[in-house]
């Protein structure tokens, strides 16, 4: 049964990150963004109230409390495996591939690109010679046609009107002006005001029809899984997994069909990551770009064993890479929908 507060990373992962325990309870070091360290349960690390839904409602907690109950076996064994074994389990690529599409953090880039493309509409729709364009131009001749098409009478009586309302429809959408600009904008309001709850229902509807989403799996199945050591303390980001991509020091943590992989990284304990890489041979781990890129790349914290200087440090570096695509990318995306509709 769905609880109330619901873990998004599953607490057989946060355990490899150990501080210390209190009879059963075990705890990790905390660093939230622009706060000092916190020594906190597990229980109550990247847990929140309904994440996954409420039972009753649409709800994918149950499944997800299924499949990790399934999994949590997997990630124990790994962690007892030797520094480079490679790993041959087919379950690897099954828990990367959840991993990757249960957090928050995939709810967050698509807020992030819808409010970015919102604002380009919002932008757009704020000059009456766009809306004009768009009604007089390729959609509205297109959703004009639907209506002649519904007209009742003879064939001469619909071409009267048609002729007679493409005469007139310039000069009625100039005296409409102001009532069209002010109804897209409170549109594109309401819109955005809605975000977090369309992108949290269309979150769940997708994990609930695939906790393992096919697409995403067949690219990681493609991988050579293998347990890496480090001398040096991870952090565990609150995205989980990295991707880092054949683009010159890129690093995502959703890739998408054009991105080639090179390597993904999950932390799995205090010394231990699990890699996919894509390469031919083994790549030199540079451990400090990576500890650099996890604690950019999180939006709210990272955790670890241990409490130092050192890691208290990059706690500014939290959420300082977030964005999804560039200007370049959105304006091109902009473009593009834009000429659709009013060429």
């Amino acid at each position: 049964m769905a609880g109330k507060f619901q873990h998004i990373l599953p607490t057989f992962l946060l355990k490899g990150f150990e501080s210390h325990r209190e009879g059963e309870k075990i705890f990790t070091w905390l660093y939230p963004r622009n706060q000092e360290p916190i020594d906190a349960s597990i229980r109550k690390v990247a847990a929140e109230k309904y994440f996954y839904g409420k039972q009753g409602e649409l709800c994918v907690d149950d499944d997800i409390t299924d499949f990790e109950n399934e999994y949590a076996p997997l990630l124990d064994e790994l962690r007892g495996y030797a520094e480079r074994t490679e790993i041959y389990d087919h379950r690897v690529p099954h828990l990367i591939t959840h991993l990757i599409t249960r957090t928050k953090h995939i709810r967050e880039i698509f807020r992030d690109l819808s409010e970015v493309i919102l604002a380009r509409l919002s932008e757009f729709f704020s000059d009456f010679n766009n809306i004009e364009a768009m009604v007089l131009g390729k959609y509205g001749k297109a959703e004009m046609e639907k209506k002649f098409g519904e007209i009742e009478g003879s064939r001469s009586y619909r071409r009267k009107c048609k002729k007679l309302i493409k005469r007139k429809l310039p000069e009625l959408l100039r005296t409409q002006k102001n009532e069209m600009l002010t109804y897209y904008q409170n549109t594109f309001k309401n819109i955005k005001n809605g975000l977090p709850q369309i992108i949290k229902q269309e979150h769940i509807k997708g994990l609930l029809k695939q906790l393992i989403p096919s697409p995403r799996l067949e690219d990681y199945q493609k991988l050579t899984w293998i347990i890496l050591y480090t001398e040096k303390s991870i952090i565990l980001g609150d995205m989980g997994c990295l991707s880092e991509t054949m683009k010159t020091d890129t690093f995502k943590v959703l890739t998408f069909k054009d991105d080639i992989i090179k390597n993904i990284f999950l932390p799995i304990s205090d010394n231990k990551l699990l890699m996919g890489t894509s390469l031919a041979e083994l790549p030199d781990l540079d451990i400090n770009l990576l500890l650099e890129r996890i604690a950019k790349h999180s939006r709210e914290f990272f955790i670890s064993s241990k409490k130092s200087n050192e890691l208290s440090s990059m706690v500014s570096l939290i959420g300082s890479e977030k964005q999804l695509l560039n200007k370049e990318d959105v304006d091109q995306m902009a473009k593009e929908i834009f000429s659709e509709y009013t060429s």
